[in-house]
């Protein structure tokens, strides 16, 4: 679209009226010269628009939360002519961590105009890097020719899947846990094979009417996992948002959830997940197409709930089966959530309890270990 300077259009008029009104040679001359240039600027920016084009180059990929990607847009201006003046504006500038919304400059004879960008996706989502908007305006800044280009360009960003170290409690690891409870009990849904005694295994694991039969000491040894065997709370209370208005604290939390599902499922583990939002939503995870498709419903699900999570955890332990093994994972840890987890865990629930900020006392923590509750910062269990 072509849009006139109203200043100069304004200027044009008015000495074309000053000239018919009181005549003289200078007004007609200013007159005249004014729409010389008017003419001939709007006869240059059409030629120019005429060959004018864009071009963009972006390799598609998944990507996670924290990825890079890189855009190359090429301006084409396939014509023999300068162009005083290019102003670019549009997502891949915005989009970028840092970088400037666009750029402005102008070329030389036959020259086009390359702009490569790194944009560096720190939510997930789908975000648009749809839209650019071109601005060409001749040397006097007479004419200015506007165009929206829609380049089609829509990235998708998943959450981001931490490798993950073991975390000890009781002599095991979490994972192991969830599936004997630290001992409480045999898990009748395990798939055993026997292999001999070594320094530090449990006596309680020992098979000991095998070891009887044969003159030596043999352990039962859990391979496998099937069936519900863990449930996985997660705080999307709308309160994230407080303690991080970039959002980088929900973010934190998502990336944990889904590390340590994809975890579970890569030890046979399987896990049903409950989620605290606005529409309380649960999955049932038991390979990798359920993961994928729990890594959908978080590109567009933030954190809206309104129930406090300590409400939410005891909403949902009625259909809990206290044999199985409770995650928790929560922005931050506070006093009515510490004392629901310790009533919680005196009542038989065995829990561990992942959070984002370390904001909690140690008073808090100790008392939560001491009650049986583990307790771990997410960024202390992530493998950097």
């Amino acid at each position: 679209m072509l849009r006139f300077n109203r200043w100069f259009l304004g200027a044009l008029a008015g000495f074309f009226s000053f000239s018919v009104a009181f005549g003289g040679n200078l007004p007609f001359y200013i007159f005249y010269s004014l729409m010389l240039i008017f003419l001939l600027s709007t006869f240059y920016i059409s030629l120019i628009i005429s060959r004018f084009s864009i071009e963009t180059a972006y390799q598609a990929k998944m990507l996670q939360a924290g990825d890079s990607a890189r855009i190359l847009v090429k301006f084409n201006f396939d014509i023999w002519l300068p162009v005083p003046y290019v102003e670019i504006r549009g997502d891949i500038f915005a989009a970028g961590a840092g970088a400037s919304c666009g750029h402005i400059r102008s070329t030389a004879w036959d020259e086009n105009i390359w702009i490569e960008n790194s944009i560096c996706f720190h939510q997930r989502g789908i975000h648009s890097l749809n839209d650019i908007q071109v601005t060409v305006k001749d040397l006097f800044h007479v004419v200015r020719y506007e165009r929206n280009f829609q380049t089609g360009i829509l990235v998708t960003v998943y959450p981001r899947l931490f490798p993950i170290k073991p975390v000890y409690g009781g002599g095991t690891d979490v994972y192991r846990n969830s599936v004997n409870l630290r001992g409480r009990s045999e898990d009748p849904f395990t798939i055993k094979d026997i292999r001999k005694y070594r320094e530090g295994d449990s006596l309680k694991k020992i098979h000991w009417r095998l070891s009887a039969k044969h003159d030596d000491l043999l352990v039962r040894n859990p391979s496998e996992v099937s069936g519900d065997e863990v449930n996985l709370l997660i705080d999307m209370h709308a309160s994230n948002y407080s303690w991080d208005t970039e959002g980088f604290i929900e973010e934190s939390l998502v990336d944990m959830a889904l590390s340590i599902v994809s975890h579970m499922i890569k030890k046979n583990i399987n896990v049903k997940v409950y989620l605290n939002a606005a529409s309380a939503a649960s999955f049932h995870i038991c390979g990798p197409d359920d993961l994928a498709r729990l890594s959908e419903y978080f590109l567009h699900q933030k954190s809206d709930g309104c129930i406090e999570f300590v409400h939410f955890i005891g909403n949902c332990a009625s259909g809990l089966h206290r044999m199985n093994k409770l995650l928790l994972i929560t922005a931050s840890i506070n006093k009515d959530l510490a004392d629901g987890l310790m009533a919680m865990s005196n009542s038989g629930y065995s829990a561990d309890l992942f959070y984002c900020i370390p904001d909690g006392s140690p008073e808090t923590l100790r008392l939560l270990r001491d009650n049986q509750v583990g307790c771990h910062y997410f960024r202390d269990f992530i493998v950097e």
